[in-house]
């Protein structure tokens, strides 16, 4: 039987910035249909069966309005992360709304290296959160579009004071994906953080996702995915067993 430790939820698939290569098809006018008393209760019904890390995202997670309720209800139980785009970080107002409910972990993403302006809005975001008790760190999403700039980022992002220990480099999925070698060489031959299966396609062991509409699935990339038929721990394991895993 398949032991999960760790879940990825998206809690809408609402985002604002509207990327045309979203792996899972977000956009401007996204919905939700998680409650967030039905992600809290799911949640802690997860950590009595084991599970020992719950992360956010979406979609945007910051568009998503019970994400604060969330993160207050599990983060006593569960190691919390949340990953955002940092948009909504810019408005002061909702900055310090966030503080005083912040997670144990927030990433922002860099989805465009090649734009200078999305890197220092980053890195400005990144910076300004370290004078708070959360983790802070860097997603970026690598692209053989985007091979030179993105080493170079990589190399401004530790020239500002964000380690490698802070950075997860992403292929971008489903086309223009770079190699394991490609993503080597922007990483200059030394190690970096980036998902497992950039050296090969294979179902998790302790890892799974939760989709914004309620289905589960082995992996945020695969296109396995299969109602859960009850909001427990009990009805994800039920629903992980009835899928066929496929590569993404």
């Amino acid at each position: 039987m398949q032991k999960i430790k760790q879940i990825a939820i998206d809690l809408t698939n609402a985002c604002s910035k509207n990327c045309w290569f979203c792996y899972n098809q977000s956009h401007l006018g996204g919905a939700a249909l998680w409650k967030p008393e039905e992600v809290i209760c799911f949640a802690l019904d997860c950590f009595e069966n084991g599970v020992e890390a719950f992360s956010l995202g979406g979609g945007e997670p910051f568009e998503y309005p019970g994400l604060f309720e969330i993160i207050d209800g599990i983060k006593d139980k569960l190691y919390t992360t949340v990953t955002s785009n940092g948009l909504n970080l810019e408005h002061q107002s909702f900055f310090d709304d966030f503080v005083k409910h912040l997670p144990d972990k927030i990433h922002i993403s860099i989805h465009c290296p090649e734009q200078q302006d999305e890197v220092d809005r980053v890195i400005r975001m990144v910076r300004k959160l370290e004078g708070y008790p959360v983790k802070s760190g860097v997603n970026m999403l690598v692209s053989t579009k985007n091979l030179e700039e993105s080493r170079k980022v990589l190399c401004q992002l530790q020239e500002e004071g964000i380690g490698r220990d802070r950075i997860i480099l992403l292929p971008m999925k489903y086309q223009f994906s770079p190699t394991a070698e490609q993503m080597r060489d922007i990483a200059g031959g030394i190690p970096f953080q980036s998902p497992s299966c950039l050296l090969g396609c294979r179902r998790p062991a302790h890892y799974c996702s939760v989709t914004w509409d309620k289905k589960a699935s082995p992996c945020s990339y695969s296109p396995s995915k299969t109602d859960l038929r009850d909001m427990s721990f009990a009805g994800l394991m039920d629903a992980l067993s009835r899928i066929e895993f496929k590569k993404c």
